[in-house]
């Protein structure tokens, strides 16, 4: 499981808040080869191996992302296949505590 927290702006488009995925989903699953596809030019170390089975993640906004925050910081911690704890931070809101769980 993968939890976003960051938008993304270009010059000609303002970001809105609260962000939204796609078609307005809480979740969005996405697997593709694209996650394990290695870069043109990039080299590893002798022995590094990369996944042969695409993983399948799970995209999610932090709620309450209703204003925009100049600073930010967070941590995570994955528990086996199905629990994701986190916790996020900012200069008006110290801590903010979640734990995600994967239920399909």
């Amino acid at each position: 499981m993968l939890i976003v927290s960051a938008g993304f702006t270009f010059a000609d488009e303002e970001l809105s808040y609260p962000p939204e995925l796609p078609g307005g989903e809480e979740i969005v699953r996405d697997t593709s080869e694209d996650f394990i596809t290695v870069p043109e030019g990039v080299e590893f170390r002798e022995g590094t191996e990369v996944a042969q089975t695409p993983p399948t993640i799970d995209f999610a906004y932090f709620p309450g992302q209703n204003y925009h925050r100049w600073t930010n910081w967070g941590g995570g911690l994955g528990v086996g296949e199905h629990l994701f704890y986190t916790s996020i931070g900012d200069h008006e809101e110290p801590d903010r505590r979640f734990r995600f769980e994967r239920l399909g």
